[in-house]
Formats: C-alpha cells, sequence, structure tokens
C-alpha cells in the first residue's frame, strides 16, 4: 500500500482530532484498527474477483467454499448459517441463486428427509477451487514482504484481536 504526503497528512489530522477529544487516551489501539481496516480494504480491492466474472456475491463463493471443505461435499443451512453469520433469510436467498446458478442443488438429508442439505455440484466444485487457487496466489504476493516469523506473528494478533471480539 503506497500511501503519498496527502494522505499521511489527513492522517495525522484525524489522529490529532481525537487527540485533542480524549488527551489522556492512548491511541494507539485506534490506530492499530484503523491500520487493520485499511489493510482489509486493500485486500477487497486488489483481491481477484472471482465473484463479479460469474455474478455471484462474495457470501456466495464463501458458501461454495465452505461446501467444497464439507465432507461430502454437502452442509445444512443451519451450519452455513452459524459459519457466515447469515441471517436465515439471507441464507435462503444465497442458496436461490447458487441453485438457479447450477454451482449446488439441495436434497433431503438420507438420515433425516426433515432436513434439506446444500450440495455442491461439479460446477460449483470447480469455481470454489478456481477461487482458493487464486486467493493463495493473491495472499503469497500480498505477504511476500514478511518473512515466516512475521507472518505466524500477524496472524497469531489477528487471531487472538479476533477471539476478544468476535
Amino acid at each position: 500500500m503506497k500511501v503519498n504526503n496527502h494522505t499521511e497528512i489527513l492522517e495525522e489530522l484525524k489522529f490529532d482530532a481525537i487527540r485533542s477529544l480524549h488527551p489522556e487516551e492512548d491511541i494507539v489501539s485506534i490506530e492499530i484498527i484503523d491500520l487493520i481496516r485499511k489493510f482489509a480494504r486493500h485486500l477487497n480491492t486488489k483481491s481477484p474477483s472471482v465473484s463479479t466474472n460469474y455474478n455471484l456475491f462474495g457470501i456466495e463463493i464463501e458458501i461454495l467454499i465452505l461446501l467444497f471443505a464439507a465432507q461430502g461435499n454437502e452442509l445444512a443451512p443451519k451450519d452455513l448459517i452459524l459459519a457466515t453469520g447469515l441471517t436465515s433469510g439471507a441464507m435462503t436467498a444465497a442458496l436461490n441463486r447458487l441453485e438457479k446458478g447450477k454451482y449446488i442443488k439441495r436434497d433431503k438429508n438420507n438420515s433425516d428427509g426433515r432436513v434439506l442439505l446444500a450440495k455442491l455440484l461439479i460446477s460449483g466444485k470447480k469455481l470454489a477451487e478456481r477461487t482458493i487457487e487464486e486467493r493463495i496466489r493473491f495472499t503469497d504476493n500480498a505477504m511476500v514482504n514478511y518473512d515466516e516469523l512475521e507472518r505466524r506473528q500477524f496472524r497469531r494478533l489477528l487471531k487472538k484481536l479476533h477471539e476478544l471480539n468476535p
């Protein structure tokens, strides 16, 4: 992420304003969260967007990847809801779009006929595999300037931050 002088000046003005409102506060934590937010935005704008090529939303790609990772390439919608944080209505809409696009199908669970399972079709599996491969290439390039120790420390800190603030 390249930062120009104008951006750096604006950043300093922003943190000066925060310090003026709360002079007794240590704003390092605010700066850390701000940097994480900027890095996430950078990753989102620079990462390969497979979803736009297939007229899918990012969360729908995530669902395909979750199904790809699941045993038998199938999961119940409630499990997908827990993994994604979507509401049941949003999950239904996402599964409808994926089914309409012929990436998944929904079938009754053999052990409990009351439960429908989302099952990955071949086209969904191929798209999930392609997305995973593109993400690996992109993230390798994004982290190329960090050695293994730095990457592990960064991961540990982000995991800890996530665990403390789910």
